[in-house]
């Protein structure tokens, strides 16, 4: 998949119909725009309940939802503050409407998985990967942020029966 050159919120939207009871995936992604620091700055990934893709306002997807999302954003914003991560993982049982000023902030901060060469033609060979492995009872999302076979763990949750419903990975899409 590929999405549009320095446009905000573009939306891919790839769909699952089959149960899932245990998953593992990496997402292999180039975060680049024309400007040093600005534009190209975030992508994310969303396992939810949803049958179809709902818009809004939590990096694309609406803040309402059971499932999980990893949200990747290489621009620290100002009014974030010490907030700011660069990998996020968020949590929703479908009881909570997700608002990332307030709420609690799980993920870690890489550094560079942003590239800039001042120029249109850009390396495909520059790129970072997050795996995430999933299964009953534990996530675990790892980052390689310059594609180098340099895994980092970022985060690893063993307590998802109190984060998410039972079973909520065999309608997750």
């Amino acid at each position: 998949m590929s999405n549009p050159p320095n446009t905000p919120l573009s939306q891919l939207k790839p769909n699952n119909n089959k149960e899932l009871t245990n998953l593992a995936a990496t997402l292999t992604f180039r975060i680049s725009g024309q400007g040093e620091k600005l534009y190209g700055d975030g992508i994310s990934l969303w396992l939810t309940q949803d049958k179809s893709y709902k818009a809004g306002s939590l990096h694309g997807v609406s803040p309402k939802f059971t499932g999980m999302g990893i949200i990747i954003d290489t621009f620290k914003n100002v009014e974030h503050g010490q907030k700011h991560r660069d990998v996020t993982i968020v949590f929703n049982d479908g009881t909570k409407v997700i608002n990332l000023d307030d709420d609690e902030k799980l993920g870690c901060n890489i550094g560079k998985m942003r590239y800039h060469e001042e120029r249109d033609d850009f390396s495909v060979f520059n790129t970072s990967r997050i795996r995430l492995m999933i299964s009953p009872n534990k996530v675990l999302v790892e980052v390689d942020p310059e594609g180098e076979n340099k895994w980092q763990t970022c985060l690893s949750v063993t307590d998802t029966d109190k984060r998410l419903p039972k079973d909520w990975l065999k309608k997750s899409r």
